[in-house]
């Protein structure tokens, strides 16, 4: 007839060392891994991102400052061709002077040649080197100089030889035009091929090499230092066989490989060249500063440096499954002393969670360092969290935890009573008194008024310089609101007037304050920027309780305390208190009609 209930079941004890090693632990090792995992792919991705970027970032780098090298050819030419024109050089010895003075600030040339309509042609060199001759000495013909010197800019040439200076140079030519326009002949500057491949030897590293090839496919300069002693051949361009530059000859044979590390570089063009069991990248792009010419930038890189990029990779990995095991251990080790202060933690937690920050316990003394370290963090954040109450009212904090909405207290309309305080002749009492006395004096004026609102569940909004504004009414609805301020102001003239007979018996003066009440609708809720939100009021109704506690200037500027209030706070709260005295309309700064002003005592 009667069946036995099962009894309840409890959930099984576990113990903490076990929940850590087989729940922490294993969550711990899962998250390890997929990080682990998710560093080593994304590490890869950077890394190659890494490797593009640097190469775009030293080709872009390459082809600028060649590019600014060689345009010293390029405004030497202009700055010659202007100066043939302005000073109407006849090229006698005081005009080629001129000239070898425009080339001692300009090192990077080492000849200019003035070839001129009539077949006459003036070549200019360092060392007082001064040739002059015909178009044929230098094998201009007529089609070259119509050619050149009909160009609207400046023109480049291949490599040519130039017996007066010995050395294979690249020239700019820029024509030569009177103010008329017409053609009197053209400027050439010359820089070595021996200059320029000095210039990249500068820019190059190690492990990335740099040289000019021209639309042949010929070197026009080279990294190599060696790159120069070919001008005793009177070569002008050699080839890569004939430099010996193993790994660009294999490039230009086409032995180069796609690489897919250097795939979409826009204007870049690279290929996988292998030498001698080592692989180099080879990468080439327009140098488009040299017109009419095709000339092409090429750096030679080394995998070398990229190698031990990936292998770091690898050994993150390694280093990371080593912290796993590690990790695994340590958790079981350290499961052995957490119970304590985790629970120590928790409870501290709760007194925070209610603002009971004085109740908090000290944390006890672990061995594990973690939690230490998670202790004295904590400590830390009460400390700060002590501080932040200081400038945060706790009792609205409080209010607005406690709210049953989610989103706490919404911005709404609401109807309050504020108030505003202020001190008269603020500027007199502090005279003569050091920050630490003013700072003293202020807080414990403060403290008083905070008090008498406190007491009758008001909030402070603000303290303004040695104003205060406070409001009843919200967060909380009160329907009282206006019996609560003005009861509130009764104890603070009454604790004024008390501290005002102690500081006459101190031989300081008293101080003296304006009060102004004032009831009506506002919009109150959480207003401020983003980083900065204060639960506050805005609407006229605080302008107007402001623009009461002013009036007190006019009304009885001498009073200890005067307390003004609108007849909307007055005859709405009841029964005035006894003593209450209305002084009839008065027109506010800022408002357009009058208000009926109650003065209470």
């Amino acid at each position: 007839m009667f069946t036995r209930k099962k009894p309840l079941l409890r959930p099984r004890s576990v113990p903490i060392a076990w929940l850590l090693l087989g729940g922490v632990g294993a969550l711990v090792t899962l998250s390890l891994v997929i990080v682990l995992a998710t560093g080593f792919i994304a590490a890869g991705r950077n890394t190659v991102d890494l490797i593009r970027e640097r190469t775009s970032e030293t080709m872009g780098v390459v082809i600028t400052r060649t590019t600014t090298h060689l345009r010293t050819a390029e405004e030497h030419a202009k700055a010659v061709a202007t100066m043939i024109v302005d000073e109407q050089f006849d090229f006698r010895s005081a005009d080629i002077d001129r000239i070898r003075l425009t080339m001692a600030a300009v090192p990077q040339i080492q000849g200019t040649a003035i070839v001129l309509e009539d077949g006459r042609t003036i070549r200019v060199g360092r060392n007082d080197i001064v040739a002059r001759g015909t178009w044929a000495d230098i094998g201009i013909t007529r089609e070259e100089y119509d050619k050149h010197s009909r160009a609207q800019g400046v023109t480049w040439s291949d490599p040519v030889w130039a017996d007066d200076i010995s050395h294979a140079i690249v020239v700019a030519r820029y024509p030569i035009r009177d103010k008329d326009g017409s053609t009197l002949g053209f400027v050439a500057s010359g820089i070595t091929t021996k200059d320029l491949s000095r210039f990249l030897n500068q820019l190059s590293t190690p492990t990335v090499r740099a040289l000019l090839l021209d639309s042949t496919r010929h070197v026009v300069a080279h990294w190599d230092p060696l790159f120069g002693s070919l001008e005793a051949q009177k070569a002008t361009a050699p080839t890569a066989e004939e430099l010996g530059d193993d790994v660009l000859a294999a490039y230009l044979r086409g032995d180069g490989r796609e690489t897919s590390l250097l795939r979409g570089l826009e204007g870049l063009q690279s290929a996988l060249v292998t030498v001698a069991d080592l692989d180099y990248v080879v990468i080439t792009s327009d140098l488009p500063s040299v017109q009419p010419l095709k000339w092409t930038v090429a750096l030679v890189v080394s995998t070398e440096s990229s190698d031990i990029l990936f292998t770091r990779l690898y050994a993150i990995l390694i280093a990371g499954g080593t912290v796993l095991a590690l990790t695994l251990f340590l958790l079981w080790r350290v499961a052995q002393s957490v119970r304590q202060p985790v629970a120590a933690l928790a409870r501290a937690s709760d007194s925070i969670r209610r603002l009971d920050l004085d109740s908090i316990p000290e944390a006890p003394e672990t061995a594990v360092a973690e939690l230490r370290d998670a202790s004295a963090a904590f400590q830390s954040m009460v400390g700060a969290l002590r501080w932040f109450e200081l400038y945060v009212p706790r009792r609205l904090v409080k209010r607005l935890m406690e709210s049953s909405q989610a989103e706490g207290y919404p911005t709404r309309s609401r109807e309050v009573t504020v108030m505003f305080t202020d001190i008269v002749g603020f500027t007199g009492l502090s005279e003569g008194k050091d920050a630490r006395e003013l700072s003293d004096m202020l807080n414990a004026h403060f403290s008083l008024v905070a008090r008498c609102v406190e007491a009758e569940d008001g909030t402070i909004d603000k303290y303004i310089g040695d104003s205060v504004m406070a409001f009843w009414g919200a967060p909380s609805r009160q329907e009282d609101h206006r019996g609560r301020a003005i009861r509130a102001i009764q104890a603070i003239a009454k604790n004024v007037h008390a501290e005002n007979e102690v500081r006459a018996a101190a031989g300081e003066p008293p101080v003296r304050i304006r009060i102004g009440l004032h009831s009506g609708t506002v919009v109150v809720g959480n207003i401020g920027a983003p980083g900065r939100v204060n639960y506050t009021l805005v609407g006229d109704t605080v302008n107007v309780a402001n623009r009461i506690e002013q009036l007190g200037k006019d009304i009885d500027p001498g009073a200890e305390v005067i307390v003004l209030a609108s007849d909307a706070t007055v005859t709405n709260a009841g029964n005035p208190p006894d003593g209450s005295q209305n002084i009839g309309s008065r027109t506010l700064r800022g408002l357009s009609h009058p208000l009926d002003i109650w003065r209470l005592v």
